[in-house]
Protein backbone atom coordinates (compact mmCIF):
# COMPACT_ATOMS: atom_id res chain seq x y z
CA UNK A 1 0.00 0.00 0.00
CA UNK A 2 1.47 3.35 -1.01
CA UNK A 3 0.85 6.58 0.81
CA UNK A 4 -0.30 9.79 -0.81
CA UNK A 5 0.72 13.11 0.66
CA UNK A 6 -1.38 16.17 0.11
CA UNK A 7 -1.89 16.90 -3.57
CA UNK A 8 -2.12 20.58 -2.61
CA UNK A 9 1.46 20.67 -1.37
CA UNK A 10 3.94 21.36 -4.20
CA UNK A 11 7.36 19.77 -3.92
CA UNK A 12 8.90 23.22 -3.57
CA UNK A 13 7.37 23.37 -0.09
CA UNK A 14 9.49 20.59 1.29
CA UNK A 15 12.44 21.11 -1.05
CA UNK A 16 12.94 24.74 -0.03
CA UNK A 17 14.24 24.25 3.51
CA UNK A 18 17.37 26.22 2.66
CA UNK A 19 15.23 29.35 2.97
CA UNK A 20 13.68 28.31 6.30
CA UNK A 21 14.81 27.40 9.78
CA UNK A 22 14.61 23.71 10.63
CA UNK A 23 14.21 23.27 14.39
CA UNK A 24 14.84 20.01 16.20
CA UNK A 25 13.35 19.92 19.68
CA UNK A 26 15.37 16.98 20.92
CA UNK A 27 13.95 16.44 24.37
CA UNK A 28 14.06 15.70 27.04
CA UNK A 29 11.19 13.22 27.25
CA UNK A 30 8.53 14.26 29.79
CA UNK A 31 9.83 17.83 29.72
CA UNK A 32 7.00 19.82 28.17
CA UNK A 33 7.50 18.90 24.52
CA UNK A 34 3.81 18.08 23.95
CA UNK A 35 2.85 21.49 25.35
CA UNK A 36 5.48 23.14 23.15
CA UNK A 37 4.14 21.31 20.09
CA UNK A 38 0.70 22.74 20.84
CA UNK A 39 2.16 26.22 21.34
CA UNK A 40 4.15 26.10 18.10
CA UNK A 41 1.07 24.80 16.27
CA UNK A 42 -0.71 28.06 17.06
CA UNK A 43 2.17 30.23 15.92
CA UNK A 44 1.61 31.75 12.45
CA UNK A 45 5.34 31.67 11.64
CA UNK A 46 6.04 28.07 12.73
CA UNK A 47 4.95 24.86 10.99
CA UNK A 48 4.69 21.61 12.93
CA UNK A 49 3.69 18.30 11.36
CA UNK A 50 0.47 16.66 12.47
CA UNK A 51 2.48 13.83 13.98
CA UNK A 52 4.23 15.39 16.94
CA UNK A 53 7.09 12.87 17.05
CA UNK A 54 8.34 11.85 13.62
CA UNK A 55 11.11 9.62 15.04
CA UNK A 56 12.94 9.85 11.75
CA UNK A 57 16.54 10.11 12.93
CA UNK A 58 16.35 7.80 15.96
CA UNK A 59 14.82 5.16 13.69
CA UNK A 60 17.42 5.79 10.97
CA UNK A 61 20.48 5.47 13.19
CA UNK A 62 21.64 5.17 16.77
CA UNK A 63 20.95 2.67 19.58
CA UNK A 64 17.23 2.33 18.79
CA UNK A 65 17.57 2.05 15.02
CA UNK A 66 14.55 0.43 13.35
CA UNK A 67 12.39 0.21 16.47
CA UNK A 68 9.78 2.80 15.54
CA UNK A 69 9.45 1.42 12.01
CA UNK A 70 8.46 -1.97 13.43
CA UNK A 71 6.01 -0.42 15.88
CA UNK A 72 4.30 1.60 13.17
CA UNK A 73 4.04 -1.41 10.88
CA UNK A 74 2.33 -3.30 13.70
CA UNK A 75 -0.06 -0.42 14.34
CA UNK A 76 -1.03 -0.27 10.69
CA UNK A 77 -1.49 -4.04 10.48
CA UNK A 78 -3.82 -3.90 13.47
CA UNK A 79 -5.70 -1.00 11.88
CA UNK A 80 -4.92 1.17 14.86
CA UNK A 81 -3.51 4.50 13.66
CA UNK A 82 -1.43 6.01 16.43
CA UNK A 83 -3.10 8.70 18.51
CA UNK A 84 -0.92 11.54 17.35
CA UNK A 85 -1.38 15.11 18.50
CA UNK A 86 -2.91 16.73 15.42
CA UNK A 87 -2.91 20.36 14.33
CA UNK A 88 -5.17 22.24 11.98
CA UNK A 89 -2.30 22.94 9.60
CA UNK A 90 -1.98 19.47 8.11
CA UNK A 91 -3.52 18.91 4.68
CA UNK A 92 -3.25 15.14 4.75
CA UNK A 93 -6.11 13.51 6.62
CA UNK A 94 -4.99 12.90 10.14
CA UNK A 95 -4.90 10.67 12.03
CA UNK A 96 -5.52 8.04 9.40
CA UNK A 97 -4.16 4.88 7.83
CA UNK A 98 -2.89 7.11 5.04
CA UNK A 99 -0.77 9.10 7.44
CA UNK A 100 0.44 5.96 9.19
CA UNK A 101 1.50 4.52 5.84
CA UNK A 102 3.28 7.77 4.95
CA UNK A 103 5.31 7.46 8.15
CA UNK A 104 6.24 3.88 7.31
CA UNK A 105 7.25 4.93 3.80
CA UNK A 106 9.38 7.66 5.36
CA UNK A 107 11.25 5.06 7.40
CA UNK A 108 11.70 2.75 4.40
CA UNK A 109 12.99 5.38 1.98
CA UNK A 110 16.68 4.84 1.18
CA UNK A 111 17.35 8.17 -0.50
CA UNK A 112 20.27 9.94 1.11
CA UNK A 113 18.74 13.39 0.72
CA UNK A 114 16.07 12.65 3.37
CA UNK A 115 13.38 13.62 0.86
CA UNK A 116 10.76 11.28 2.33
CA UNK A 117 11.32 12.84 5.76
CA UNK A 118 11.00 16.34 4.35
CA UNK A 119 7.73 15.48 2.63
CA UNK A 120 6.09 14.33 5.85
CA UNK A 121 7.70 17.08 7.90
CA UNK A 122 6.47 19.83 5.59
CA UNK A 123 3.05 18.45 4.63
CA UNK A 124 0.55 21.29 4.92
CA UNK A 125 3.20 23.98 5.27
CA UNK A 126 2.34 27.41 3.93
CA UNK A 127 4.67 30.39 4.20
CA UNK A 128 5.98 29.75 7.71
CA UNK A 129 9.62 30.65 8.29
CA UNK A 130 10.29 27.83 10.75
CA UNK A 131 9.63 24.07 10.50
CA UNK A 132 9.76 22.17 13.81
CA UNK A 133 10.43 18.47 14.38
CA UNK A 134 9.67 17.78 18.05
CA UNK A 135 10.98 14.30 18.82
CA UNK A 136 12.36 13.85 22.35
CA UNK A 137 13.86 10.47 21.43
CA UNK A 138 16.53 12.28 19.42
CA UNK A 139 18.20 12.70 22.81
CA UNK A 140 19.43 9.08 22.57
CA UNK A 141 21.62 9.98 19.60
CA UNK A 142 25.33 10.73 19.69
CA UNK A 143 27.73 13.07 17.94
CA UNK A 144 27.79 11.26 14.53
CA UNK A 145 24.00 11.31 14.33
CA UNK A 146 23.81 14.96 15.38
CA UNK A 147 26.26 15.77 12.60
CA UNK A 148 23.85 14.25 10.07
CA UNK A 149 20.92 16.21 11.51
CA UNK A 150 22.90 19.44 11.52
CA UNK A 151 23.55 19.17 7.78
CA UNK A 152 20.02 18.33 6.60
CA UNK A 153 19.41 22.05 6.06
CA UNK A 154 21.69 25.10 5.99
CA UNK A 155 19.78 26.70 8.87
CA UNK A 156 19.17 24.05 11.52
CA UNK A 157 18.55 24.80 15.18
CA UNK A 158 18.52 22.51 18.25
CA UNK A 159 16.36 23.09 21.32
CA UNK A 160 16.93 20.95 24.42
CA UNK A 161 14.76 21.13 27.53
CA UNK A 162 16.24 19.91 30.81
CA UNK A 163 14.06 18.74 33.68
CA UNK A 164 15.08 17.72 37.19
CA UNK A 165 16.50 14.23 36.45
CA UNK A 166 14.62 12.49 39.27
CA UNK A 167 11.30 14.12 38.41
CA UNK A 168 11.77 13.35 34.72
CA UNK A 169 12.63 9.71 35.35
CA UNK A 170 9.74 9.27 37.80
CA UNK A 171 7.36 10.84 35.28
CA UNK A 172 8.54 8.40 32.61
CA UNK A 173 8.03 5.45 34.94
CA UNK A 174 4.53 6.66 35.78
CA UNK A 175 3.69 6.98 32.09
CA UNK A 176 4.75 3.39 31.39
CA UNK A 177 3.00 2.15 34.53
CA UNK A 178 -0.31 3.76 33.51
CA UNK A 179 -0.04 2.29 30.01
CA UNK A 180 0.62 -1.19 31.42
CA UNK A 181 -2.22 -0.79 33.89
CA UNK A 182 -4.62 -0.02 31.06
CA UNK A 183 -3.33 -2.98 29.05
CA UNK A 184 -3.80 -5.27 32.05
CA UNK A 185 -7.36 -4.06 32.59
CA UNK A 186 -8.24 -4.88 28.98
CA UNK A 187 -6.19 -8.06 28.59
CA UNK A 188 -5.49 -9.46 32.07
CA UNK A 189 -4.29 -12.79 30.71
CA UNK A 190 -1.75 -11.21 28.38
CA UNK A 191 -0.38 -8.40 30.55
CA UNK A 192 0.58 -8.82 34.22
CA UNK A 193 -0.70 -6.36 36.79
CA UNK A 194 2.20 -3.91 37.10
CA UNK A 195 3.66 -2.43 40.27
CA UNK A 196 5.12 1.08 40.02
CA UNK A 197 7.34 0.47 43.02
CA UNK A 198 8.67 -2.77 41.52
CA UNK A 199 9.32 -1.05 38.20
CA UNK A 200 11.45 1.57 39.93
CA UNK A 201 13.30 -1.11 41.89
CA UNK A 202 14.11 -3.07 38.71
CA UNK A 203 15.32 0.09 37.00
CA UNK A 204 17.76 0.90 39.79
CA UNK A 205 18.95 -2.59 40.75
CA UNK A 206 18.45 -4.83 37.74
CA UNK A 207 19.16 -2.61 34.77
CA UNK A 208 15.57 -2.65 33.52
CA UNK A 209 13.91 0.11 31.48
CA UNK A 210 17.02 0.93 29.48
CA UNK A 211 15.06 3.35 27.29
CA UNK A 212 14.24 5.50 30.31
CA UNK A 213 17.81 5.37 31.57
CA UNK A 214 19.19 6.25 28.14
CA UNK A 215 16.98 9.35 28.01
CA UNK A 216 18.23 10.38 31.44
CA UNK A 217 21.85 10.70 30.38
CA UNK A 218 22.05 14.47 30.10
CA UNK A 219 25.84 14.42 30.38
CA UNK A 220 26.30 12.22 27.31
CA UNK A 221 23.87 14.17 25.16
CA UNK A 222 24.98 17.64 26.22
CA UNK A 223 28.59 16.69 25.51
CA UNK A 224 27.67 15.60 21.98
CA UNK A 225 25.46 18.66 21.44
CA UNK A 226 28.21 21.08 22.46
CA UNK A 227 30.83 19.24 20.41
CA UNK A 228 28.79 19.17 17.19
CA UNK A 229 26.33 22.07 17.14
CA UNK A 230 27.67 25.63 17.08
CA UNK A 231 26.66 27.74 20.06
CA UNK A 232 24.48 30.09 18.01
CA UNK A 233 22.48 27.13 16.70
CA UNK A 234 21.62 25.48 20.03
CA UNK A 235 19.41 26.68 22.85
CA UNK A 236 18.95 24.99 26.22
CA UNK A 237 16.16 25.81 28.64
CA UNK A 238 14.85 24.31 31.87
CA UNK A 239 11.43 22.69 32.06
CA UNK A 240 10.80 24.34 35.41
CA UNK A 241 11.04 27.74 33.67
CA UNK A 242 9.47 26.82 30.33
CA UNK A 243 5.95 27.92 31.22
CA UNK A 244 6.77 31.59 31.37
CA UNK A 245 6.34 34.21 28.68
CA UNK A 246 9.92 35.44 29.10
CA UNK A 247 11.42 32.01 28.31
CA UNK A 248 9.05 31.50 25.38
CA UNK A 249 10.02 34.91 24.03
CA UNK A 250 13.68 33.87 24.28
CA UNK A 251 12.88 30.76 22.22
CA UNK A 252 11.09 32.96 19.66
CA UNK A 253 14.17 35.17 19.44
CA UNK A 254 16.38 32.12 18.98
CA UNK A 255 14.16 31.05 16.05
CA UNK A 256 13.83 34.52 14.58
CA UNK A 257 10.03 34.67 14.87
CA UNK A 258 7.68 37.11 16.54
CA UNK A 259 6.74 36.49 20.19
CA UNK A 260 3.36 34.84 20.71
CA UNK A 261 1.39 35.16 23.93
CA UNK A 262 0.92 31.69 25.42
CA UNK A 263 -1.88 30.07 27.37
CA UNK A 264 0.23 29.23 30.40
CA UNK A 265 -2.61 27.65 32.37
CA UNK A 266 -3.31 24.74 30.04
CA UNK A 267 -1.14 21.63 30.13
CA UNK A 268 -0.96 18.98 27.40
CA UNK A 269 -0.80 15.25 28.22
CA UNK A 270 -0.10 15.92 31.87
CA UNK A 271 0.80 12.68 33.62
CA UNK A 272 -1.01 10.94 36.45
CA UNK A 273 0.04 12.01 39.92
CA UNK A 274 1.79 9.34 42.00
CA UNK A 275 3.90 10.49 44.93
CA UNK A 276 7.54 9.44 44.92
CA UNK A 277 8.40 7.34 48.01
CA UNK A 278 11.41 8.53 50.00
CA UNK A 279 13.34 5.28 49.59
CA UNK A 280 12.98 5.36 45.81
CA UNK A 281 13.99 9.02 45.72
CA UNK A 282 17.14 8.13 47.62
CA UNK A 283 17.96 5.34 45.16
CA UNK A 284 17.35 7.64 42.19
CA UNK A 285 19.63 10.26 43.74
CA UNK A 286 22.42 7.71 43.76
CA UNK A 287 21.69 6.63 40.21
CA UNK A 288 21.45 10.12 38.76
CA UNK A 289 24.14 11.89 40.72
CA UNK A 290 26.47 12.29 37.67
CA UNK A 291 23.68 14.06 35.79
CA UNK A 292 23.14 16.59 38.56
CA UNK A 293 26.90 17.12 38.77
CA UNK A 294 27.30 17.65 35.03
CA UNK A 295 24.41 20.10 34.76
CA UNK A 296 25.56 21.94 37.89
CA UNK A 297 29.08 22.30 36.48
CA UNK A 298 27.74 23.47 33.12
CA UNK A 299 25.05 25.91 34.24
CA UNK A 300 25.95 26.90 37.78
CA UNK A 301 23.41 29.30 39.27
CA UNK A 302 21.12 28.84 36.25
CA UNK A 303 19.96 25.47 37.59
CA UNK A 304 16.46 25.97 39.04
CA UNK A 305 16.27 26.02 42.82
CA UNK A 306 13.56 23.35 42.67
CA UNK A 307 16.01 20.70 41.43
CA UNK A 308 16.83 18.02 43.96
CA UNK A 309 20.48 18.97 44.39
CA UNK A 310 20.70 16.71 47.46
CA UNK A 311 21.73 14.13 44.87
CA UNK A 312 25.17 15.72 44.93
CA UNK A 313 25.47 14.66 48.58
CA UNK A 314 24.64 11.04 47.73
CA UNK A 315 27.18 8.33 47.15
CA UNK A 316 27.10 7.22 43.53
CA UNK A 317 26.35 3.53 43.04
CA UNK A 318 25.92 2.17 39.53
CA UNK A 319 25.08 5.66 38.30
CA UNK A 320 24.02 6.74 34.84
CA UNK A 321 26.83 8.42 32.95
Amino acid sequence: MSSTLSQNSPETEWDDLQNRTLLYCVGAQKAGTSWLHSYFGKHPEIHVPACKELHYFDNLMGPEKGNVHKQRQTQLTRKRPAGFLGTSKTKMKFPSREYSQALIDMHECEQGDHSSYKKVLCDGMDDQNVVADITPSYSVLGAPELEVMLNVSPNTRFLYILRDPIERMWSSLRMIFVARKKAHSKFPNDFPDPSLYEMAHKLVHKGAHKRIVRRSDYARYLTALVDVVPQERRHIVFYEELFSQDVLDQISGFLGVSPLTADLKTRVREGDDFSLPDDIRHELRNLLRPQYQYVSDMFGDRVPKTWDMKALDSKSNGAVG
